[in-house]
């Protein structure tokens, strides 16, 4: 009878604490001006640090590879307004592949004609 009655404070006193007493606080994101009706709003995502070091490397990689996208990205939309999308790339490539053609065999070993020639 006494477990009984503990279990019965210890559902009473969790029914207490429920949220409908404590008062909640809403925090609203402001809307940025001339905002369209529309348009969605960019929310701003807090990051949080961990202090595991395998996260923490992994975040690093990619947050540079991030970086390193961007950073390419941008190199070629410069690239793109002058009028010059790796043209010469392109041409490095192809005499690389004519070159591979156009390239003579080896003579063949000495060795190996002499053993033609005897048979």
């Amino acid at each position: 009878m006494l477990i009984h009655l503990q279990a019965e404070q210890w559902v009473n006193s969790m029914g207490d604490s429920s949220d409908d007493a404590k008062p909640t606080v809403v925090v609203l994101e402001s809307r940025p001006p001339r905002l369209g009706i529309g348009a969605a709003v960019p929310r701003q995502s807090q990051t949080v640090f961990s202090n595991d070091p395998a996260e923490r490397r992994l975040r690093a990689k990619l947050d540079a590879e991030k970086r390193r996208k961007l950073k390419n990205s941008e190199a070629s939309i410069i690239s793109a307004k002058d009028g010059k999308v790796d043209e010469e790339s392109d041409e490095d490539e192809s005499e690389s592949k004519t070159k591979a053609f156009t390239k003579k065999r080896p003579a063949a070993f000495p060795s190996t004609l002499q053993a033609k020639k005897k048979k």
